[in-house]
């Protein structure tokens, strides 16, 4: 790979990661993630608050995320979805319906990982493995369980993100409200990095096949951008749309359904950008150990001709010996 086909190759992954999104039918994929959502996404905020919880306390994670949810899908969207959290959060009577209870939410939790699984083995390939299907099933919902957990650690460094970034604002800008900047600057750094971070994880955790570090956290970074800006268009389409009050009583589920589903386009696409660009370093790996074996050795260290054969000990052209022809010598009797 030259100089100049590198750089080439990288202006071409948008394009090139669009055309295989389409090929690899990731609507399809988007539209059954946004419907195992609505089974998985209680079960998913129920773990990764207890696990941000650990700390800061069921009540604080559960409002960081329903305060989020509310900026993104609106106030009814995220009423319903603290109704949900609260509902699948009431265990049951005794101990056989708790862990039934446990199993149920697991199982319902990780589902939605179990298609995001699916979609990325449609995108990046699935190597052929001699699993049987009840490994995999076992595979897979243990990859769910911990990127669930993973956000849940997410969600308590956000917190504790928060809580600094709060008493930096109110400390530092006393009597200077022109250093607010600094502080909504931190915010969305910081908010940025930990989107990075969830994503990359994802990638890296439910993708089947190894990706490189760089194409890694290049597809992460490109992905959380992307998201950021789909995140304000997703909210701009649905304040001017009628979603809510189209579907009456289950508008607000509709809404939340709609919202995955955008945001699982741009997952997807964010995933198929990460592939073009693993594509790129392996290719470009390649071409350099071929270049680096090509490589000739020095000629202090090449080793010397060989010596030419003096001509007179040299068989003549048709193969005789030089004393062929002559008579040979009678050796005296004794």
């Amino acid at each position: 790979m030259s100089l100049l086909t590198r750089p080439l190759r990288y202006l071409l992954v948008p394009f090139r990661a669009a055309r295989k999104w389409l090929d690899d039918r990731c609507t399809t994929y988007a539209a059954a993630l946004a419907y195992y959502s609505a089974f998985s996404l209680a079960p998913i905020l129920v773990i990764a608050v207890s696990v941000a919880g650990l700390i800061f306390g069921r009540e604080a994670a559960a409002g960081r995320i329903v305060g989020e949810l509310e900026s993104l899908i609106g106030a009814d969207g995220a009423s319903l979805i603290e109704r949900m959290i609260a509902a699948s959060s009431a265990s049951g009577e005794g101990v056989v319906a708790t862990l039934v209870g446990v199993v149920v939410m697991l199982a319902g939790a990780t589902g939605l990982f179990m298609q995001m699984g699916h979609a990325f083995e449609a995108i990046f390939g699935h190597p052929s493995g001699g699993r049987s299907a009840w490994v995999k099933q076992l595979v897979g919902r243990l990859r769910g369980l911990t990127v669930i957990i993973g956000v849940g650690f997410l969600l308590m460094v956000s917190l504790v993100a928060s809580a600094a970034i709060l008493a930096f604002s109110q400390f530092a800008t006393r009597g200077m409200e022109a250093l607010l900047w600094v502080a909504s600057l931190l915010q969305i750094g910081i908010t940025l990095a930990l989107q990075t971070s969830m994503i990359g994880m994802i990638y890296k955790v439910l993708v089947p096949t190894p990706l490189a570090r760089r194409p890694l956290i290049l597809g992460a970074v490109f992905t959380a951008v992307l998201f950021e800006v789909g995140k304000w268009a997703v909210g701009v389409y649905m304040s001017r749309s009628s979603i809510s009050s189209t579907y009456g009583a289950a508008g607000s589920l509709a809404v939340i359904l709609v919202w995955v589903y955008y945001v699982s386009l741009i997952m997807l696409y964010g995933a198929e950008v990460t592939f073009q660009l693993n594509r790129i370093d392996k290719v470009g790996g390649r071409v350099f150990r071929r270049i680096k074996r090509k490589n000739p050795m020095p000629a202090s260290a090449a080793e010397p001709p060989p010596a030419e054969t003096p001509a007179l000990l040299k068989a003549p052209a048709g193969g005789e010996s030089p004393h062929d022809g002559e008579p040979t010598p009678r050796q005296p009797s004794g």
